[in-house]
């Protein structure tokens, strides 16, 4: 097992229950679905699940989700390395890998995005 693929298991344990979740991470780049080009994504590094008392939990390293409307309002003031906030829930899904599917964890509905101001 990977390192990412240990962390995401924090992710299992809240995945597909349609509950939404507080989350930190920080802003790497905009980019495309190789598979879908016309599918903008943003990717996220350092993703964090916010706890009710505050603690935070880092479940993966990086996560792509899907550039929707909310993004709009940020995109002439985000920058690399921006730190955001946002609700979200937690998807399974199969991924395709080299040999064979396998499941992974995405982060879906984005609401409530803004960026943390130091």
């Amino acid at each position: 097992m990977q390192k990412n693929e240990v962390i995401r298991e924090s992710l299992k344990e809240i995945s597909n229950n349609e509950e939404r979740y507080s989350f930190e991470a920080e802003f790497k780049r905009f980019g495309v679905d190789r598979r879908f080009p016309h599918l903008e994504k943003a990717l996220l590094v350092n993703v964090n699940l916010i706890k009710e008392d505050g603690t935070k939990v880092l479940v993966t390293d990086h996560v792509w989700v899907a550039k929707s409307k909310r993004w709009k309002r940020l995109i002439e003031k985000i920058k690399e390395g921006d730190k955001i906030s946002f609700t979200a829930e937690v998807e399974e899904y199969l991924k395709e890998g080299k040999k064979n599917y396998f499941t992974d964890y995405c982060l879906v509905s984005i609401r409530h995005l803004s960026i943390i101001e130091d």
